[in-house]
């Protein structure tokens, strides 16, 4: 805007004031204007329709000479929003923009006037969430009805009802006959989806009752109750008859006709486990109890040992299977099945009554004896229980004949040619005789007793004791011989071979046989020369050194 448009504005408005001065000063001189009727000169704009009867009464909404409407005013004329605001009820008394309770807060936050009789005095369109603040929040379905669906278009909004009733009382299914609080069963957000805690009525819906609509069990629509026994509704599906009473409960459940969850332990103490848990028909051929609740009251025809083993069929067979056996064979008898016997079925041993004794030895059912009672009855000592051969633990080292050396690693077969095991020898020459090198057998020459020389490490490996066993010592050059440098030919397989000298040395003596066999008398074993009788001629004359010839002569004897 231009600076003179601006001066002209300021110009007119203040020739403005100054007439409208003039008007009231020369109305109060002339006395012909109330303080009403001068504030009414300074309106700013006409009253709405509501209010249209008030344009003459301005001290109704103000005091006097004051622009600002004041709320208790207000709440003179507006009865019911002023106990909304004292009580905190409804939009006024709920609404944050009515907080305080000062003028500077008042109605005219929301509401205007003096705008014509055609004005809204609403100054902002209600919105919808605000509904929050009223006495009837919107929720479920509410949320997307109009407004006009609940609230009249020529009444006040807050004459619209609040109880379920008010909106849906020709929509009661119960005629009323169930109240006015429907809100206790049906829900905001959908009709159908009730909540009615059918347990307050005693009657608790479970299982396959909760699939069932109301109509289903109830007839009328103050929905009184056909009763609460189940053959009040399922008399007609008793296939018993009525024989078993009206607690059908106590063995169906809710959930499904079947499977039965009759405890039958309480009928006779006879509970339905493993496999007698089977369809009721499969024992009761009518609704009448059994005659009775032993194994045979049923199996009587299925017992295959003709009732030799008595009545209690409990004491070896289980519900869940008939075989196999729980039977406790080592408690009830004292003899343990174990390994292949643990395999083996009942009628194996037992071929009579069950209680006939039996005997405990292993020759009480294993007569074939391969080893001919030379073992005794105690098989267990050799043999185990799992396999007959594969697991046997005889310890040879406690028997007569103690294995060791090469005897370790051979077979059982290698010295005994059948189960009679007693029947082999001890001696060496009982499996060694073809093995014999010395001429005419080891008890014509060297004896049966073998290990006198050879040992069972090394049939080879020789440690004869020749100074022992023969009173000739091999000392000297002698220990360094092999047996063949004496034994040579026929007598290195006889035991005979002379101990003199010339039996060995003929062949080299020097003397031709002049000094006797006995070579010991001059020679030495440690060497043959030289001779100690040259050594004697040589020697000093022994008054000269008579301990040390006497000395030399033992050394060279001694073996």
């Amino acid at each position: 805007m231009s600076l003179a448009g601006e001066h002209r504005r300021s110009v007119v408005g203040a020739v403005q004031r100054g007439v409208l001065l003039a008007t009231i000063l020369v109305a109060l001189c002339a006395g012909r204007a109330s303080a009403a009727s001068l504030e009414s000169l300074v309106s700013p704009g006409d009253l709405s329709a509501a209010h249209s009867d008030l344009a003459s009464n301005c001290a109704a909404c103000h005091s006097p000479f004051e622009a600002t409407p004041e709320r208790k005013l207000c709440v003179a004329c507006h009865e019911a929003v002023g106990v909304d605001l004292r009580d905190a009820l409804g939009l006024h008394g709920r609404h944050p923009a009515m907080a305080e309770q000062d003028d500077a807060r008042s109605c005219r936050a929301c509401h205007t006037e003096h705008e014509g009789l055609d004005a809204v005095t609403l100054r902002h369109e209600f919105d919808r969430a605000q509904h929050q603040f009223t006495d009837y929040p919107l929720a479920g379905a509410h949320r997307e009805l109009a407004c006009e669906s609940c609230h009249a278009p020529a009444a006040p909004k807050r004459a619209a009802p609040t109880a379920c009733v008010g909106c849906h009382a020709q929509d009661d299914a119960h005629g009323g006959l169930l109240g006015t609080e429907c809100e206790s069963c049906h829900g905001e957000s959908s009709w159908s989806a009730h909540r009615f805690d059918h347990a307050q009525t005693g009657f608790a819906i479970t299982g396959a009752h909760r699939a069932l609509t109301c109509e289903g069990c109830h007839s009328s629509a103050d929905f009184s109750t056909p009763g609460k026994t189940c053959v009040s509704c399922h008399a007609q599906d008793d296939v018993h008859a009525g024989a078993l009473g009206s607690r059908c409960e106590s063995c169906h459940g809710t959930a499904t006709w079947s499977p039965k969850r009759i405890d039958h332990s309480r009928f006779g103490g006879f509970a339905l486990d493993g496999g007698h848990a089977q369809p009721c028909a499969s024992c009761h051929v009518n609704p009448e109890p059994l005659a009775g609740s032993t194994c045979l009251s049923c199996h009587a025809d299925d017992d295959i040992h003709a009732g030799n083993n008595g009545t209690a069929c409990a004491s070896c067979h289980g519900v869940a299977s008939w075989q196999p056996l729980p039977f406790d064979h080592v408690a009830r008898t004292g003899f343990a099945l174990a390994g292949a016997h643990a395999e083996l079925a009942c009628t194996t041993c037992h071929v009579g009554r069950i209680d006939t004794a039996l005997p405990r030895e292993c020759a009480g059912c294993h007569a074939e004896d391969p080893h001919a009672g030379q073992l005794g009855a105690l098989c267990a000592t050799c043999h185990g229980q799992f396999t007959w051969l594969d697991d046997l633990r005889f310890d040879h080292q406690f028997a007569e004949f103690p294995l060791h050396g090469a005897h370790t690693e051979l077979e059982c077969s290698s010295c005994h040619a059948s189960a009679r095991f007693h029947d082999a020898g001890a001696e060496c020459a009982a499996c060694h005789a073809q093995d014999d090198p010395h001429v005419g057998g080891a008890q014509q020459s060297f004896g049966a007793d073998c290990g006198s020389c050879h040992e069972a490490r090394d049939w080879l490996a020789v440690e004869f004791e020749h100074a022992a066993q023969t009173g000739f010592a091999l000392v000297g050059a002698h220990a360094s011989l092999t047996c063949e440098s004496c034994h040579a030919g026929a007598s290195l397989l006889r035991a005979e071979a002379a101990d003199d000298c010339a039996h060995c040395h003929a062949a080299r003596d020097p003397h031709a046989g002049e000094f006797g066999g006995d070579c010991a008398q001059c020679h030495s074993t440690r060497a043959f020369l030289p001779a100690r009788g040259l050594q004697i001629l040589l020697a000093p004359s022994p008054a000269l050194s008579p301990s040390r010839s006497s000395s030399t002569g033992a050394e060279e004897r001694s073996p």
